[in-house]
């Protein structure tokens, strides 16, 4: 199943991981790939406070009091991964 989540996401997860946290592909993305269906967007959870995420992402976005913050993936017009930080 991990080789259906795209290069992108994996990336994301490994930027995190090297710098000391934790980070898991979570939600409808995960229902979807184990329904052999094409998630439409992904979401992956981490242990990083949102500060943490925005240092990492650079050009990341959080304008939110739910800890999600949005990373813009290169090549992609839209923003779609965002991050939710554990509390």
């Amino acid at each position: 199943m991990i080789n259906k989540i795209p290069k992108p996401i994996i990336e994301i997860i490994q930027k995190i991981e090297a710098a000391g946290f934790e980070a898991f592909v979570v939600g409808g993305c995960v229902r979807d790939l184990l329904m052999d269906m094409e998630p439409k967007d992904w979401d992956v959870t981490t242990n990083a406070k949102p500060e943490d995420v925005m240092k990492i992402f650079p050009d990341s976005f959080y304008e939110n009091d739910f800890g999600t913050v949005g990373v813009k993936i290169k090549n992609q017009k839209l923003i779609r991964k965002k991050l939710k930080s554990l509390k």
